[in-house]
């Protein structure tokens, strides 16, 4: 759910003119519609506040020191839609980390290569044939840390792994 605060519900309209053709909108993401709304209201907010922060009225100016303009609503669009899909990236990363560490857990090498491959977990130079190999120094990694291992320990894991060396002693 949305709010800034229980004082200012989300507006169904806000969606409906913002995908309205005539008003020129790009990259309109309807599950960021809340968002939108919400930003939407600051920043018409902010320029209200600022422009009677200056002594000016609705009446004796132009209308823009008032409302926002089509590239200002424009630019939070697309400012939203950009948090967003950081948003979403960095959650699957995450997710991405942590199924490596359950597949240690496990101690499947083929679980494990799967998890090792997947792109958000953003590792380089996995190879297939490592599989074993991974999930042995791996394993000994995390063990010798006792907790989970993150993403750059995990890559310096299987570098280690690739010239088969032993990566413990490195990663305390």
């Amino acid at each position: 759910s949305s709010g800034i605060n229980a004082e200012w519900p989300l507006r169904p309209g806000t969606l409906k003119a913002l995908q309205n053709k005539k008003a020129y909108l790009n990259h309109i993401e309807v599950q960021n519609q809340a968002k939108y709304h919400d930003i939407l209201f600051l920043a018409k907010l902010d320029k209200t506040e600022t422009a009677q922060d200056e002594g000016k009225t609705s009446k004796d100016c132009d209308i823009y020191e008032f409302y926002l303009t089509h590239v200002e609503v424009q630019d939070i669009i697309d400012d939203i839609n950009d948090i967003v899909r950081k948003e979403i990236a960095e959650a699957k990363f995450r997710t991405a980390i942590s199924d490596i560490n359950k597949c240690l857990a496990n101690e499947s090498a083929s679980e494990l290569i799967v998890a090792l491959q997947v792109p958000a977990s953003r590792l380089k130079h996995v190879n297939d044939k490592n599989s074993e190999i991974y999930l042995e120094f791996l394993v000994a990694a995390q063990n010798s840390r006792e907790g989970n291992l993150n993403v750059e320990e995990i890559q310096e894991v299987l570098e280690l792994a690739k010239k088969k060396k032993v990566p413990t002693a490195t990663l305390r």
